[in-house]
């Protein structure tokens, strides 16, 4: 831990070590999944991703577990159960579209995956989008940042869905969706905006929902529903919905 200072508190320069702190290590990986006896992993490009011409669902498995397991980040969000992308310490926990390793294949279609052009494609919108990626907190990101985007920018907003059954809004203290719908309107005022969450979520907040598709996060729970709501100057992307998998 390279300083004691975050948000304000602490003094310059000042730094600590766990290593005389027995319990700290635990603690802190208990309290926020994170090791800090481990080094940070430096981030990795789009453009740095490992993505061969043929991809196999051996290989799905034979590389989830790797320490760079996320260099084959590519096809293992093409091949998971559902879409996922979910790991942990441990590397990627997604089951295969085909089911768990050494079982026969509920979904050959995904057995071998041929996705190099797809991806060079996505490569190339990839460079001609030139993203600037932000990891911090929504509530940190200002309209001055969203405007600096460009002209006209489009503010997705995609929450852990209150009420569903995700450990992610839980199991490290609860999502504020007060503050979060508070920010969404304020954004809804502002900019054009596409909402994800449950319909019913969507109506008490307030917002129509334009179309609806099913959503499995985990197979051995129910399906539910997820909907979209367009808050825009009354231009609604309609034909991109069947492709998404939305029903009008």
């Amino acid at each position: 831990m390279a300083a004691m200072k975050w948000w304000g508190w602490g003094q310059e320069g000042v730094a600590f070590s766990h290593e005389d702190k027995p319990a700290l290590r635990d603690f802190i990986r208990a309290a926020v999944a994170v090791d800090v006896a481990q080094r940070g992993r430096p981030p990795i490009g789009f453009d740095e991703l490992d993505v061969p011409e043929v991809f196999t669902r051996d290989d799905y498995y034979a590389v989830r577990g790797l320490e760079d397991w996320w260099r084959h980040a590519y096809y293992l969000s093409a091949m998971a159960f559902s879409g996922l992308f979910r790991y942990t310490d441990a590397g990627f926990n997604a089951t295969h579209k085909g089911g768990g390793p050494g079982k026969p294949s509920r979904d050959p279609r995904y057995d071998v995956m041929h996705l190099r052009p797809r991806y060079e494609a996505m490569l190339n919108r990839w460079c001609e989008l030139a993203p600037h990626i932000i990891h911090d907190s929504y509530l940190n990101v200002t309209d001055e940042t969203i405007r600096a985007v460009g002209e006209s920018p489009l503010v997705i907003l995609d929450p852990p869905y209150e009420g569903a059954q995700t450990p992610y809004n839980k199991r490290f203290g609860e999502f504020d969706y007060e503050a979060y719908w508070a920010r969404a309107e304020e954004l809804a005022a502002r900019f054009d905006v596409i909402i994800f969450d449950t319909a019913g979520n969507l109506e008490r907040a307030g917002y129509p929902v334009h179309g609806t598709r099913g959503m499995t996060m985990n197979a051995s729970r129910p399906s539910g529903t997820e909907a979209i709501c367009f808050v825009t100057d009354g231009a609604k992307p309609t034909e991109r919905l069947a492709e998404l998998g939305f029903a009008l």
